[in-house]
C-alpha cells in the first residue's frame, strides 16, 4: 500500500476511533501533502511524500525544543505526540554499519581515505545520492567525518 493510501486509511481509522489528536496530526500531514502536490504540479510518489513528512517532522522537533525552553510542557507534550506519529510513516533509517559500508564503497570516488577534508563534499554527495531517504544527512556527515579522520 502506498504511503498516501496508508495515511488516508489511518485518517478514516482515527475518525472512527474518535482519536482526535492523531486525526489532527494526520490532517496536518494530508494538507502538507496536498500543498506539495499543487506546488509540484503532479501526483506525489512515496519519495515525495517521505520528503514532506520529514520536513514536517523537522519543524515539529524544532518547535518541541522551543516549547521545552519556554517551559510550555503542554505544547511540548503535544509536539512529542506529533513526532511519534510522524515517525511511524517514515522508513526505518539504516544502521551505522550499513552506512559505513556505503561510505567505504564510495570513498574511492573521492580520492581514497587519505584525501582528507578537501574531498569530503564529493564523498558526502556520492553517499547521500545512494542513501537518500534511508539515512539523515547529519548522521551521514558525522560518520563520513569519523571515517576520514580514522
Amino acid at each position: 500500500m502506498a504511503l498516501l493510501e496508508t495515511i488516508d486509511a489511518d485518517i478514516i481509522k482515527s475518525m472512527k476511533a474518535g482519536d482526535k489528536p492523531k486525526l489532527e496530526i494526520l490532517r496536518m500531514v494530508k494538507s502538507a501533502l496536498k500543498n506539495e502536490k499543487i506546488a509540484k504540479g503532479s501526483d506525489l510518489n512515496d519519495d515525495d511524500a517521505v520528503s514532506v513528512i520529514k520536513r514536517q517532522l523537522k519543524q515539529t522537533k524544532e518547535a518541541l525544543v522551543d516549547f521545552e525552553k519556554g517551559g510550555r510542557d503542554d505544547l511540548a507534550q503535544k509536539a512529542r505526540a506529533e513526532t511519534e506519529t510522524l515517525e511511524r510513516y517514515l522508513p526505518r533509517e539504516l544502521e551505522d554499519e550499513q552506512i559505513l559500508r556505503v561510505i567505504e564503497q564510495k570513498v574511492e570516488l573521492a580520492g581514497g581515505k587519505n584525501a582528507g577534508e578537501a574531498q569530503m563534499g564529493k564523498l558526502m554527495g556520492a553517499v547521500m545520492q545512494e542513501l537518500r531517504g534511508k539515512a539523515s544527512g547529519d548522521r551521514v556527515r558525522i560518520l563520513v567525518e569519523k571515517f576520514i579522520k580514522g
